[in-house]
Formats: structure tokens, sequence, C-alpha cells
């Protein structure tokens, strides 16, 4: 199927998706945790049961990847109220891997997913201008500080850099995007 195909993504997808719509998400490691946290309002370095992973936003993918198929703007409202909301909760002096409750691999995973997430929302409502460049500019922000603070040793340092990467290819527009592509990759090939 080509990519303007409406097949509808699979069901785990939509299960995901469909949760968070209703306010209920799930660790990333065991979809049968699940805890009932609004869309709004979330205490995001207390998530309890379900952890850290939690903030690794991976129920973003899910929810573009709903809606850029389905169409349904209730996904694309609900990646949205997410987002705003941990953009106000963390700000970005503070979201910059400081704090247990989110990590730098946590903000890895977070950043990928929504940078690569944001080309599959834009068409929404809810994705009008200047939300996207508030979520562009925090990106960006939390992007130069894992430019300026990569790990020294261990595969956190190739996982960081991989992240670096994948936010310079979704990024691209960004002035700075090329020079996170050479650092990455410089580290990359160095191992």
């Amino acid at each position: 199927a080509d990519s303007t195909s409406r097949e509808l993504p699979p069901d785990e997808i939509l299960k995901v998706a469909d949760a968070a719509v209703d306010g209920v998400l799930m660790s990333c490691f065991d979809s049968t945790n699940r805890r009932h946290l609004g869309r709004s309002g979330i205490d995001w370095a207390n998530m309890g049961s379900l952890g850290g992973s939690v903030g690794r936003m991976q129920f973003i993918g899910q929810l573009a990847d709903a809606y850029h198929v389905v169409r349904d703007e209730r996904y694309a409202e609900a990646a949205r109220d997410y987002m705003a909301d941990w953009m106000t909760f963390w700000t970005t002096d503070q979201n910059k891997g400081k704090l247990e409750a989110d990590g730098s691999l946590s903000l890895c995973c977070r950043n990928a997913v929504w940078a690569s997430s944001l080309h599959l929302l834009l068409d929404s409502a809810s994705f009008e201008d200047a939300f996207v460049a508030r979520v562009v500019a925090f990106v960006d922000e939390q992007f130069e500080w894992l430019r300026r603070n990569l790990s020294t040793s261990i595969n956190w340092r190739i996982f960081e850099a991989n992240a670096l990467l994948q936010g310079s290819l979704y990024l691209d527009c960004l002035d700075k995007a090329a020079d996170w592509r050479r650092f990455a990759v410089g580290v990359l090939n160095d191992g």
C-alpha cells in the first residue's frame, strides 16, 4: 500500500491510541500496566507503577499514526493535549536529563517520537503553526542540551547520538540540524 492508502493501523496501535484519547496511559514495557491520568494536569514526575517509561511518550507515535490513517481529530487533539501538558509541566530549563524522573534516555525517546510524529499531525487543526513552532523550539532546546552533554561512555552514548541523528533528519529545517548530524555521525563512526 502506498502512503496515501487508508488501511487501518494494527490493532495494537489503535488500542494504545484509543486508551490515550480516554486519558489512560500504559507502560511502554507492559501494556497491561495502565493508569488513568487524564490528558492535562498530569504529575509527570510521579508515575508510580508506570515508572519513567510513560515520559518517553511512545503513545504520541500511536496517536499520530492513528490520526494519519483514520483522520479522526480525537487522536490529534489527544496528542496535542499531552504534548502541551508536558511542555507546561517541564519547562525546558528543567527538562534536560537532570531529574531522575526524566533521564537522557527518556529525553531521547520522547524527542525522537515527537520529531518523527509531527509531519503526521500537521494537517490537523490541533497543530496550528504557533503550536508546532512551540513543539519544535522545545525539542530543539532539548537536542541542543543533548549535543552539549552527550554521555561519555557506555551504550547510552550510542543511543543518544542515534537520537540526535534521527532528530537532525526529522527537523532538517533547523539551522542546527546539520551540526547535530555531523556530530552524531562522528560519534557513531568513532564508537
